[in-house]
């Protein structure tokens, strides 16, 4: 009997959305670590964007980004986190 996850990356593999999925991943656990100080926006070419309210935060939490980044490659399993990118957001 096959592992449920094995048919499932297969079946999103031979549609393409692999990579998607994984960032839509990485970013919800991203988004659960958050508790509401950032968003995580986007996961590509294993950096992650945040999003913050302001550049002060930005600056508190790239004190501790290595301890995210630690965390969050905890949760998936491998390395894939390699740095954080900050987007200050504007209030319109």
């Amino acid at each position: 009997m096959k592992k449920i996850d094995r048919v499932i990356g297969k079946v999103m593999g031979s549609y393409g959305i692999t990579e998607q999925a994984e960032s839509a991943y990485i970013c919800f656990l991203a988004n659960e670590i958050a508790r509401d100080k950032f968003k995580a926006l986007s996961f590509k070419n294993n950096v992650l964007t945040l999003q913050v309210s302001d550049p002060y935060l930005a600056q508190k939490i790239q004190f501790t980004q290595q301890k995210i980044i630690s965390t969050l490659n905890k949760k998936i399993g491998t390395a894939k986190v390699q740095r954080i990118r900050f987007r200050i957001r504007k209030d319109d």
